[in-house]
C-alpha cells in the first residue's frame, strides 16, 4: 500500500451522544444516518483513503491549522444545509469564539478567503 499523504481538512466525528441526540433535534434534513463511528474505523477509514492527517473544528485543532497554513489558506465549513441549523450554529459559534485570532482573521476564514477563490459570485 502506498504512503499516506493526504489531509483531511474537515474529519467528522460522529460520538456516541451526538448520534443519539441528533435525531431529537430535527436529525439529518436528507435522511442519511449517523453512522456508527469509532476512533478504529475513523482510523481504518483514513487508511483506506491515504489519509494520514484529519482536522476538525476543536480550539486545539484551529491552533494546529493556522501554525500549518496560515489564516489565509482556511475556509469554515459549516455543513448547511445539509446539518440541522442548531448544529451549524454551535460550529459557527465555537469558531467564533477561538479568541487566538484577530477580528479580520475570523472574517476571513468565515468568507473573505472563500471569496477570494469565488470572486464571481
Amino acid at each position: 500500500m502506498k504512503a499516506p499523504n493526504r489531509i483531511d481538512v474537515h474529519q467528522h466525528v460522529v460520538p456516541p451522544f451526538w448520534a443519539e441526540e441528533l435525531p431529537a433535534h430535527g436529525g439529518d434534513p436528507s435522511g442519511w444516518y449517523s453512522p456508527d463511528w469509532t476512533p478504529q474505523s475513523a482510523i481504518g477509514f483514513m487508511d483506506s483513503q491515504q489519509i494520514d492527517t484529519a482536522l476538525s473544528s476543536g480550539h486545539s485543532t484551529l491552533s494546529s491549522l493556522t501554525a500549518f497554513a496560515g489564516v489565509g489558506q482556511i475556509l469554515h465549513a459549516s455543513d448547511h444545509p445539509y446539518a440541522p441549523a442548531k448544529v451549524s450554529s454551535a460550529f459557527t459559534s465555537r469558531l467564533d469564539s477561538y479568541s487566538q485570532m484577530t477580528d479580520e482573521d475570523h472574517d476571513a476564514i468565515n468568507h473573505g478567503n472563500a471569496q477570494k477563490i469565488f470572486s464571481r459570485f
